[in-house]
């Protein structure tokens, strides 16, 4: 899975694909609807999927590595739905990444991967 030209883009819901960039900003494409969009602001944090790490209590693992033990996980069993527990994603996550930081991944960062992972599996 290519991770480096699809974009999390603050203050916009959704992932976006990068198709351009010139001086003045970027051209996303909203991967969803496939709506254009121009970024005037190139202040905006934008973050390629590619450049995001989870911490574990020795290094960071790259979040293309969480995305294959998610579908390893899931070829045995069912990837829990970001709506559930903090215990149960916890726990969830635990599996996928045994010595994930706790103190520093959060629950909402892990329900944040979920979303993407089922996302971007939808669009193979």
């Amino acid at each position: 899975m290519d991770l480096e030209k699809i974009l999390s883009i603050n203050g916009l819901p959704g992932l976006h694909k990068l198709k351009n960039t010139n001086n003045k900003g970027i051209f996303v494409e909203e991967i969803e609807s496939g709506k254009v969009r121009f970024m005037a602001n190139v202040g905006s944090r934008v973050v390629s999927l590619d450049n995001i790490s989870i911490y574990t209590y020795s290094d960071s693992i790259p979040l293309k590595d969480i995305f294959d033990g998610m579908k390893d996980y899931e070829s045995s069993r069912e990837i829990l739905g970001p709506n559930s527990s903090s215990d149960q994603l916890k726990s969830f996550f635990r599996e996928i990444l045994e010595d994930y930081d706790e103190e520093r991944v959060y629950v909402s960062d892990i329900k944040k991967i979920i979303k993407w992972y089922q996302f971007l599996k939808t669009l193979n």
